[in-house]
């Protein structure tokens, strides 16, 4: 509630209305040639590369055919979602780019075209001949963009699901195509809100793509990311994602996020888990290439904090972020700490990030700052908000291949930072 409240009163929603500027937003404002520049940039920073093997991706435009195969080669309605107003006139979603044509749009300035084929529905052979047309449909394409993943009908409001694993007719479908072009370069597109385990395809489809419900320029934003036209790529993945058998690990009527011997839980979360993700939280790539170095740190004689100081006493953390690519591109810092005595079965917790956009040759730095405050601690029993003394080890990472870590000591008496009910 405090933090519910806090953001209404930051928005001044609780002010008189005629000074609330949300009530004034004039027509003008809506679609805007600003909003769609602003959709369109946080879309393509939304886009999640998890796997690229052989570079893959990009795709060149001059490829001569590429065929888009799956249920969500022409989504439209797909893409936005749910939660939502009138999109297009009429209250359609006609107007909404789908994935095959804004494909379609990179080929045809150079003569190359797209064919389509669902291949069968999210759940289900749409046809006995679905498979077969979607092989029929392949044939000669110099690339095969696979559409897959779930919707409305799978997940939604009062309809939850009852597994986390791919439909597995799109795993069969999937395995049809690779079987019968194993040589085509071939990459993976998904929408989906919650999580999908993608184990086989993560082992036999080259280059990955999460797009989760990309919204109205979702289509478009995923054409760009495939042709290297994304130049925002960068992406985390913001849940840890399981293996299709964790629901039967995990009593899903427990709320605790910790492992449990007795039950055989393994934990929730990237702060918990003790088994092996799909994809971890945090992971995502890029289509260029980056380093980190530290470009200041606190000296090693200050490698300490003491529990009785407050939030302003910091210790600072500065890392220099290079851009080593070819290719302007996004990275993002995560920034963790892991209390070495494993405190409850935490492994690491997030603290901080920061995104950053560089072009090829280019670097900046990013400050992460740590206080008291920043390694507090929950006590399981309490709900209080500790600063508990002992060594905590810092990390600050891209999440993949990028690390950089030290330690740093809290000393003094243990403190409540904040009582679980004030």
């Amino acid at each position: 509630m405090r933090h519910t409240l806090t953001l209404r009163f930051q928005l001044g929603l609780f002010d008189p209305i005629e000074s609330q500027p949300y009530w004034h937003v004039g027509p003008e404002a809506v679609n805007s040639t600003q909003s769609q520049a602003t959709n369109l940039l946080l879309t393509h920073e939304t886009m999640v590369l998890l796997k690229n093997e052989k570079d893959t991706l990009p795709l060149s435009k001059s490829l001569k055919h590429v065929a888009i195969i799956g249920p969500h080669a022409e989504a439209q309605a797909e893409l936005v979602g749910n939660y939502l107003g009138e999109i297009c006139p009429g209250n359609t979603f006609d107007c909404i780019i789908n994935p095959a044509a804004a494909v379609a749009a990179k080929l045809s300035p150079f003569g190359g075209k797209v064919t389509t084929s669902p291949g069968c529905n999210l759940t289900v052979n749409s046809s006995s001949h679905g498979f077969s047309d979607a092989i029929e449909s392949a044939k000669g394409a110099d690339a095969i963009v696979l559409a897959i993943g779930i919707g409305q009908e799978v997940e939604g409001e009062s309809h939850d699901r009852s597994d986390i694993d791919l439909p597995t007719v799109q795993h069969e479908l999937i395995k049809a195509i690779r079987a019968a072009y194993p040589d085509t370069p071939t990459v993976m597109f998904m929408l989906n809100g919650g999580m999908l385990d993608i184990s086989p395809e993560k082992d036999t489809v080259p280059a990955i793509l999460e797009a989760f419900y990309p919204g109205f320029w979702g289509g478009q934003a995923i054409a760009d990311t495939l042709f290297g036209d994304n130049d925002r790529l960068g992406g985390k993945m913001p849940f840890t994602t399981y293996h299709k058998d964790y629901i039967k690990e995990v009593e899903m009527t427990d709320m605790s996020m910790t492992p449990d011997e007795k039950t055989g839980s393994p934990g929730r979360s990237y702060r918990y888990y003790t088994g092996t993700p799909v994809y971890p939280f945090g992971h995502g790539l890029s289509l260029t290439t980056f380093s980190i170095t530290y470009e200041s740190m606190a000296t090693s004689s200050n490698q300490s904090l003491n529990c009785q100081e407050n939030s302003a006493v910091t210790r600072d953390y500065t890392v220099r972020v290079n851009n080593t690519g070819q290719r302007p591109g996004d990275n993002v810092i995560l920034a963790y700490f892991t209390p070495e005595a494993q405190a409850q079965g935490l492994k690491h917790q997030l603290y901080d990030f920061k995104r950053v956009h560089l072009e090829p040759g280019a670097s900046t730095t990013v400050t992460f700052k740590v206080s008291p405050e920043t390694l507090g601690l929950v006590d399981r029993n309490t709900g209080d908000h500790l600063c508990v003394p002992g060594i905590y080890g810092l990390e600050f990472t891209d999440g993949v291949e990028l690390h950089l870590k030290q330690n740093i000591t809290l000393s003094g008496q243990k403190r409540v930072l904040q009582h679980f009910s004030s």
